[in-house]
């Protein structure tokens, strides 16, 4: 005999899909929501380690990542830590970077156009232009 707590039963199968409608409404199978995930998480950590072996100046640009789901924020900290590299975390609130990173308190599109406005000229004698914003928004 358990406690009736007031909240709904999530046990089981069905308690699942009550706790996630908008999966549910996706028709998939736990099987099928586990091999996507396992598939993508194998191309990511063979990307990883292939950058990892080759001489390229990794630069992370985070848009947006807020610490209330801390996933974005965490993978972009261990990626730059374990091949080196440059940390952009653009967010108007919460733009605290690790050590020797970079934080930007700006929107994304502000973000990067500060960042393009800085690199005019810099790379390859070309001038930078960012898009305009009305295709973005």
């Amino acid at each position: 005999m358990g406690v009736d707590s007031g909240l709904p039963d999530f046990r089981g199968t069905h308690g699942f899909w009550r706790a996630y409608p908008v999966i549910a409404k996706l028709g998939l199978s736990f099987a099928e929501i586990s091999h996507r995930t396992e598939a993508q998480y194998k191309r990511f950590t063979g990307w990883l380690n292939e950058l990892a072996k080759s001489s390229a100046k990794l630069a992370l640009v985070e848009l947006g990542a807020g610490s209330a789901i801390p996933t974005v924020r965490l993978t972009s900290e261990q990626v730059v830590q374990r091949i080196g590299g440059t940390l952009v975390r653009i967010n108007p609130r919460e733009a605290d970077v690790p050590s020797d990173q970079i934080g930007l308190p700006f929107a994304a599109a502000e973000g990067i156009r500060r960042i393009l406005d800085c690199a005019k000229g810099r790379i390859g004698g070309q001038t930078l232009r960012p898009p305009p914003l009305a295709g973005i928004l």
